[in-house]
């Protein structure tokens, strides 16, 4: 396979070869493809799938995983971040291996035996599990402390961080596992913010608390003390928990046979909130919520600063129009029952704040989308999470909130703080974990030129899209293509320190000052939109074809957090073009709202010597139901189609021969209720049956026809016909039923209703329509709904055309006699 991952596979048909751009190996999709980082994987067999986000995770065992910025050391990985004492053999204690384990030099002093993890980010960890190797020449430590940090720095530059005991020995340990969790602070709180229906995450794991006595944690050898207490509940069983980075092992017994198999930091699970913008995520944020990307960058030496001092600030109203606010697309949708907001508390960090003067906001709420639009296109947020003010002493000093909730999909979280006055808060980090797969997940491929990977130059006409799928229960795919010839470029400037700016103020800045300027590729105008989804693996292209460039967008989707789709294969089906290029107008460029009027279309095509061309035309016209005194010429001169036909607002032309570079011209007349319609052309082959090639637009919307009288008016209900004013239901044949008819301008989606009610306003039937383009028939025979002739009288007719605006409402009058 080449670089560009194609696979062209040649099919006999009946003029030509059919060619397949096949994506169905990693290295077809990553050539080709934007996927999604941290969220697609790949099969052992090349196929496209979804990572599964997990939890209760050893978050050492990935540590390697996760790179974060240090004050002397540059960017670096996580693993094993010292080691004072045979630091080669360190990394076999978070190798997921417990045969295999660290010793240090018996020559080194007692003040060397220290090993330290760096576990890449900031976890929210709820035990921590040692083993030992019990082998000749390998014991168990007998004494030995385990601290713990957040990874927050205390120096300005350099990397000293503040450690806390989370663990250690206060009589000899012989036992090869030990394993504890961690006492509640006074900071910490954990609650659900509704009911909780059924178990939802981790019920069954309670951890002992810290008391610094080896008896009191779970262990694997002697003196063994199960954990006890309470598991009862979901809250109970995750409340007990501490942000860990770092984990320092200090050896406090010089003994020489002692040795560590592997130190596993158990985490609450995957955090989802990392990696936003990698993911395709974006951020906005009000002018006193800035920053809000450090909330989710698993780093506690960064922060948002939320800082609105009441006695120096007057109030401007509402937190939303005081700017203490912020918005965020995730990138993808996320199944998420649990989330985890860090404030910084006094003398965290380089923090200057004395205790008390720092807080966690006057109360805030978090809202959540799982992208959902409003009937105006606006993102439709729910209440997710509410956060009131404090009340009391204790509450004041609240800064690590734990919030559990019931499973739910978000994309986009908005944040907004109850009062604009108030606040000094720095929030540090915004975690969210969840129980399997992602919601959604969609990815584009790159600007595919079929006629550059093919190799020829040639333009393609793509004739299916094809695509294999493994989709258990409650999962989906959904794809879909768009097409266009023109591409431009969009420019980002930043300054020196990374901030974006417009482009004026870059070029008035001095070159010492600019910084750099990113550019995107972007669709021109001439693209068509997203087409509707192929539902259905071999259907025909929905897009314009032949245009230079194509898209495809998959979506991949799951209801259920437990399973997700994986994608096989997706492959394009395409052929050389009939002609090389193929152009068209039509005339005139405006008319009157269903009336008749005599158009022509006119075509120009350009061949090359390899091009076959076309026998056939299709002339796609909003509601056409009939096309009268049609006239085709080719090259000047009048000739007889061998056949003609309607068939879904398409008028269907067999020519008598296969026409190459003459122009063609077909004249019509035909009714049009629909402003701005479109009238499209497609050029067939008989000798290809299904292969249509479409025609460009001559030029920028020559194939548009205005009706201006639409555009000015309400009128939705147009030549409106009763075929009688009197019924007589006697069957004699003459007048037992009466026909009404009408044309539905503007809203031809919406479902008109007609009813038949007596005088006083009492309903006596519901009428169905019999649709023909855009004219809509009603026939009533003078039977009420139960199917018995009315009496005689005056009825009325009600028609209403079921839109959201414009003049919707007629009413006529019908006597029935006999």
């Amino acid at each position: 396979m080449s670089n560009r991952a194609i696979a062209l596979v040649m099919i006999l048909a009946c003029y030509a070869h059919a060619e397949f751009l096949t994506f169905d190996s990693q290295e077809a999709w990553e050539a080709n493809w934007s996927l999604k980082p941290q969220l697609n994987i790949f099969t052992p067999e090349g196929h496209l799938g979804l990572l599964k986000f997990r939890k209760d995770i050893n978050a050492a065992l990935d540590a390697h995983l996760f790179v974060h910025p240090t004050n002397e050391r540059g960017d670096v990985a996580g693993g094993i971040w010292s080691a004072l004492s045979n630091p080669n053999d360190a990394p076999q204690i978070i190798d997921g291996d417990a045969a295999t384990f660290w010793q240090p030099a018996g020559s080194d002093p007692l003040d060397k035996w220290i090993v330290q993890i760096d576990l890449g980010r900031a976890v929210l960890a709820k035990e921590i599990r040692i083993h030992f190797p019990d082998e000749e020449g390998a014991k168990p430590f007998r004494q030995f402390s385990v601290f713990a940090s957040t990874g927050a720095h205390v120096a300005a530059l350099e990397d000293v961080y503040r450690f806390a005991p989370v663990y250690r020995t206060t009589k000899p340990n012989l036992d090869t596992y030990v394993s504890f969790g961690f006492k509640p602070a006074v900071e910490d709180t954990t609650r659900a913010v509704e009911q909780l229906s059924g178990a939802g995450g981790s019920t069954d794991f309670t951890a002992p608390e810290f008391t610094g006595d080896a008896n009191t944690a779970t262990t694997g050898g002697r003196n063994k003390v199960v954990a006890t207490g309470q598991a009862d509940s979901r809250v109970a069983a995750n409340a007990r928990w501490q942000m860990i980075q770092f984990i320092r092992f200090l050896v406090d017994e010089h003994q020489l046979d002692g040795a560590l198999a592997e130190i596993e930091v158990i985490a609450v699970g995957d955090n989802i909130s990392l990696g936003v913008e990698e993911k395709g995520g974006t951020y906005v944020n009000g002018s006193r919520a800035t920053d809000p990307f450090y909330w989710l960058d698993g780093d506690l030496n960064t922060y948002g600063v939320i800082e609105v001092h009441q006695q120096f600030t007057e109030s401007r109203g509402t937190a939303l129009e005081g700017g203490l606010w912020w918005q965020v697309d995730l990138g993808a949708t996320y199944w998420v029952d649990d989330a985890f907001v860090y404030w910084q508390k006094a003398g965290e960090r380089l923090a200057d704040f004395r205790l008390g003067t720092n807080n966690a906001g006057t109360g805030y709420t978090f809202f959540s989308s799982d992208g959902t639009k409003t009937l105006t296109g606006d993102i439709d947020f729910d209440t997710w999470i509410f956060e009131p003010e404090w009340t009391t002493k204790l509450a004041r000093y609240k800064r690590h909130y734990r919030y559990l909730f019931n499973t739910r999909k978000v994309r986009h979280i908005f944040w907004l703080a109850l009062h604009d006055l108030g606040w000094r808060a720095h929030p540090m980090e915004l975690q969210m974990f969840s129980p399997g797969y992602p919601a959604e997940v969609v990815i584009q491929s790159n600007f595919l030129d079929l006629s550059a990977l093919a190799g020829d130059g040639q333009p393609k006409v793509i004739k299916a899209i094809h695509y294999d799928a493994d989709l258990p229960p409650n999962t989906q795919i959904e794809l879909r293509s768009r097409s266009g010839n023109e591409m431009g470029e969009v420019y980002t400037f930043h300054n020196k320190i990374g901030e974006v700016v417009t482009e004026e103020k870059w070029k008035s800045s001095p070159k010492v000052l600019r910084g750099r300027v990113d550019t995107s590729v972007v669709v021109g105008e001439d693209w068509s939109e997203w087409s509707n989804v192929y539902k259905l693996s071999g259907e025909p292209f929905k897009s314009d074809s032949p245009r230079k460039f194509v898209q495809l967008e998959l979506v991949m989707s799951t209801e259920d957090p437990a399973v997700a789709p994986t994608v096989r294969s997706v492959e394009l089906e395409f052929v050389d073009a009939l002609v090389n290029e193929a152009h068209g107008s039509i005339l005139p460029r405006q008319a009157k709202p269903n009336e008749a009027t005599r158009f022509t279309y006119m075509l120009w095509p350009s061949v090359t010597a390899d091009n076959k061309g076309f026998d056939r035309l299709r002339l796609v016209v909003p509601d056409l139901v009939r096309a009268d005194e049609v006239e085709v010429t080719v090259a000047g001169q009048v000739v007889a189609p061998t056949a003609m036909d309607i068939a879904a607002d398409s008028l269907l032309i067999d020519l008598p021969q296969v026409v190459q570079g003459d122009s063609v011209q077909v004249a019509f007349t035909t009714r049009l209720v629909r402003n701005a319609a479109v009238v499209d052309a497609d050029l067939g082959l008989s000798d290809a049956p299904g292969l249509w090639q479409d025609v460009e637009p001559a030029e920028r919307r020559s194939n548009v026809v205005l009706l201006p009288e639409l555009a000015d008016s309400d009128r939705l209900i147009g030549d409106l016909q009763l075929s009688s004013r009197v019924l007589t239901p006697n069957g004699d044949g003459v007048n037992d039923a009466v026909e009404l008819s009408f044309v539905v301008f503007k809203a031809q989606d919406a479902v008109p209703m007609v009813e038949v009610r007596d005088l006083v306003g009492r309903s006596v039937a519901q009428l169905t329509p019999v649709a023909e383009g855009p004219t809509r028939r009603f026939t009533w025979n003078g039977q009420d709904a139960g199917g018995a002739t009315v009496p005689p009288g005056i009825y009325l007719w009600r028609i209403d055309v079921n839109a959201d605006s414009g003049d919707a409402i007629e009413l006529r009058v019908v006597e029935v006699a006999y």
